[in-house]
């Protein structure tokens, strides 16, 4: 729901007319799986990931030229709240250009048609800005927008 809402909410970008939207699912532990990983999702810092995040600070480090999936660590609320989750790239080729098995990443496309009414069940099921980005900024313009638009 979380990727939902934000796709739907760039599929309004272009000059207020809803375009087509897309959400990638990506079953992560087929992933690791088809990557010689362990078949888990770990916290990005879980020492599984070292050999995949090293290499970009320690240029002696070979890559391993592959891709990771991995949770975020709770450190941080707006991770938490967004549930945020990660592929950590050491391979060049883009995951949807990457030969895997279909059943590992799959792209669901959001019609144009279809995005005002998916935006507004978003909404009601809870998925706003103001509850996905928890800080004072976004909450107050979330308030704003919606108390301003009661008024005209």
């Amino acid at each position: 729901m979380v990727a939902l809402f934000f796709a739907l909410e760039n599929a309004w970008r272009a000059n207020n007319q809803p375009i087509d939207a897309c959400v990638w699912v990506l079953d992560p532990h087929e992933l690791n799986k088809t990557q010689g990983i362990e078949p888990v999702t770990a916290a990005l810092d879980a020492r599984m990931y070292e050999n995949h995040i090293s290499p970009a600070f320690y240029h002696q480090s070979e890559e391993p030229n592959t891709v990771a999936a991995a949770m975020a660590s709770e450190t941080d609320q707006r991770m938490f709240v967004q549930q945020g989750c990660f592929t950590i790239h050491s391979a060049d080729t883009p995951l949807d250009k990457t030969d895997l098995p279909s059943r590992v990443l799959t792209k669901l496309t959001i019609p144009s048609q279809k995005v005002r009414e998916l935006s507004f069940d978003i909404e009601i099921l809870g998925f706003r800005r103001g509850e996905l980005f928890p800080d004072l900024e976004n909450l107050s313009n979330e308030l704003r927008t919606r108390y301003s638009a009661k008024r005209s």
